[in-house]
């Protein structure tokens, strides 16, 4: 006898979340703040633009595997989605700084997309279903929730970034200092009692860091920051944006965004 199947349990089979969409979405938002630093990287030439393009290929692949729906594809993604949330916590930081679209909007992508590849690769696995035909009710909604507030967030944060930029009107005996391309000059020097003029030229934010003088000064993009060096010691330090370098390394050239202050007496 021929087993009859009940056509309504069919079509409602059909839009039960299997979660394989909002695995994927959630690896596209990862790939998208990839793709933003790539850009930036490119725009100031630095070195790290072939591992981002090849992270963001990557990141495309294990989207349209999970998005196919095997059940590796998704573990994969939900591996790959936390290590590069531990790889990039530096990024994930942006969300702190809304005045700074460039720093934000990618860091609410990287934690957004994290948490719905994550979360939706462990419901994909448990829901033991592989319907991709079209996202359920539940994932569309979620997917045009997150997109909107994507968008909301990043024309503020625009806006934010436009309204409070604020430069400094620099005085006789000011030293420029000039963040630009994610780097200093090569040596700094002033004496004690100087005033530093630090300006950040580039689009993402940068910090002015010296640890030992106790100086430790955020600097939004295209935003100026006076730095008075009265009372410092005199003596060689090692100036770092503690955003974009390696702190524990001694070496500015080698920390990355570092460089070298020198303090006269």
């Amino acid at each position: 006898m021929t087993a009859v199947t009940d056509p309504s349990t069919e079509a409602g089979a059909r839009h039960r979340s299997a979660y394989t969409w909002l695995t994927a979405f959630g690896i596209a938002l990862i790939a998208t703040s990839m793709a933003v630093l790539a850009v930036v990287f490119a725009a100031t030439g630095s070195a790290q633009l072939g591992p981002a393009v090849t992270i963001v290929l990557v990141l495309v692949v294990v989207g349209v595997a999970a998005w196919r729906g095997s059940t590796w594809a998704k573990a994969v993604a939900i591996v790959v989605s936390l290590l590069l949330v531990l790889l990039f916590l530096p990024l994930v930081r942006g969300v702190t700084f809304p005045s700074s679209p460039l720093d934000f909007v990618p860091g609410l992508l990287l934690s957004v997309g994290v948490l719905l590849a994550a979360g939706g690769g462990v419901a994909a696995i448990r829901a033991r279903r592989d319907l991709r035909l079209q996202p359920s009710l539940v994932e569309r909604r979620i997917i045009q929730g997150v997109l909107a507030t994507v968008l909301v967030a990043g024309t503020a944060s625009t806006l934010v970034g436009l309204v409070s930029r604020t430069t400094v009107d620099p005085i006789e005996g000011d030293i420029a200092v000039d963040m630009l391309d994610f780097g200093f000059p090569d040596v700094i020097e002033a004496g004690v009692g100087d005033r530093l003029l630090v300006h950040n030229s580039d689009a993402t934010i940068h910090d002015f860091a010296v640890a030992e003088l106790g100086i430790d000064v955020l600097v939004l993009p295209g935003n100026d920051a006076l730095i008075d060096l009265e009372g410092a010691t005199p003596g060689t330090y090692v100036v770092y944006c503690t955003l974009h370098s390696v702190t524990s390394d001694p070496d500015p050239d080698s920390a990355g965004m570092a460089t070298t202050l020198i303090v006269r007496g």
